[in-house]
């Protein structure tokens, strides 16, 4: 796999070049490496005893990582999921290749409400799996995109009495979140309170219609209610165009509103940002995406990459070159999020393009054949991001690796035979273990 992401990245680097995209600057590949190595790898010391304490030398000590403590992660679309059985590729992919997911629209307002069903089955599923799991979102005050909002609040929202208005929509805003916050206690680990809060603000206009929405007192009131429906879970907020594209203005508004609720005691936990790259002209270089990561991780909060894809116009004349350029930005965009300490997930917008919002999902075509992309996310993620090492402790019984940080298996074998296997965590900082053999 190794050798063939490998070719891919080069192919795509051609594509790159031929299309007049700048190239990155040529230390940037060695800093985001020696940043990966501080931050996302620690030591692991395994010694081997006997029965009675004492240490077993020349024995062979495999340390196997099974799961990234990093949560790389996709949206998963309720309604395919449910359709699909246990052996479909949908379903095969998802337990392959993730180990974190967001529903793509059965947790927004009007759809939860309308079938929740689906997006109760789905969860089930990925707490089974053991993913972690996104809940998007509380609120998103838009009548664009369907109008995720439910008809009767998008309706109040239009009605000419100002007052009772405000009164209806309020109160079913505090009965929502209450519900569903409640719902889904111990199931869901993080919660994006609020959407797309600098554009999209709907509610806040009737309630605040003089006040910026980044500045609205509700917000206050908003994420108390979630704190006390969702006690556990992580709250965010998310938006678009913070790491994509050149939008200043988008960047310094989204500060505002996290600035205001810090400042007003909110328990904001966490800041989302969506990162859809919907035309090759957004992409930047990975130098600049990490200083915008450096920017926000001021605040001292989990950064999380929450809607990552590539799509729309710009990438290429044919699907060749398209797919290639595509895979070269995602590799660039990933090893850099990657590389921050303060990111603590990496979420694709879906992975499969019949089952994207626009067609074109960064992973596998419609017919399930593979893009570029897959093979760029294979050999980092299950390969140059994965620990599997094998070593022989010393007369002390120890035996030390430095691995990324997750899940593994320790095998011991003495003479040739596995005498002990454990499943340990290596978290942060490194870890000690001993083993002993019976």
């Amino acid at each position: 796999m190794k050798g063939v992401g490998r070719f891919i990245a080069g192919l795509a680097s051609f594509f790159i070049a031929a299309a007049a995209v700048s190239e990155p600057p040529a230390d940037w590949r060695e800093g985001a490496k020696e940043r990966i190595r501080e931050h996302r790898t620690s030591p692991m010391a395994v010694k081997v005893v006997d029965g009675e304490g004492n240490p077993v030398s020349n024995a062979s000590v495999r340390v196997a990582m099974t799961r990234h403590d990093f949560r790389f992660g996709t949206a998963v679309n309720a309604r395919a999921f449910v359709a699909a059985d246990e052996d479909h590729p949908y379903r095969k992919h998802l337990r392959e290749l993730f180990n974190h997911a967001v529903l793509e629209n059965a947790h927004k307002w009007k759809y939860w409400e309308r079938d929740r069903a689906a997006a109760d089955a789905t969860v089930e599923w990925l707490n089974e799996q053991g993913f972690t799991i996104r809940g998007h979102t509380m609120l998103w005050q838009t009548f664009r995109y369907g109008v995720p909002m439910p008809d009767d609040v998008a309706e109040a929202l239009r009605a000419d009495d100002a007052a009772e208005r405000r009164d209806y929509v309020n109160e079913r805003v505090l009965e929502h979140i209450e519900t569903i916050g409640n719902a889904y206690q111990g199931a869901i680990d993080e919660w994006d309170v609020v959407n797309e809060i600098t554009t999209e603000h709907e509610i806040l206009a009737v309630h605040s219609p003089e006040t910026p929405p980044q500045e609205a007192p509700q917000l206050l009131e908003w994420f108390e209610a979630a704190r006390k429906a969702a006690p556990d879970a992580t709250l965010f907020v998310n938006d678009f165009d913070i790491l994509p594209g050149e939008d200043e203005e988008h960047r310094a508004a989204y500060e505002k509103l996290i600035e205001f609720l810090l400042a007003n005691g909110a328990p904001l936990e966490g800041i989302g940002m969506q990162s859809h790259f919907h035309q090759a002209r957004l992409r930047r270089e990975p130098q600049e995406y990490f200083e915008t990561l450096e920017r926000f991780a001021r605040f001292g909060l989990p950064l999380a990459i929450t809607e990552f894809d590539m799509f729309g116009h710009n990438w290429g004349n044919d699907p060749d070159t398209r797919e290639a350029r595509q895979a070269e930005v995602f590799e660039e965009f990933l090893i850099t999020a990657f590389s921050h300490p303060a990111v603590t997930s990496f979420t694709m917008w879906g992975f499969w393009d019949r089952r994207h919002w626009s067609g074109e999902a960064p992973l596998f075509r419609e017919d399930w054949t593979p893009k570029p992309a897959l093979d760029v996310y294979k050999d980092l993620v299950f390969d140059a991001w994965w620990t599997d090492e094998t070593g022989e402790t010393d007369a002390a019984g120890q035996v030390e690796v430095r691995g990324f940080h997750g899940n593994y298996e320790v095998t011991v074998e003495r003479d040739g035979m596995v005498t002990e296997v454990v499943e340990v965590f290596l978290p942060k900082g490194g870890a000690e273990i001993t083993v002993e053999l019976r």
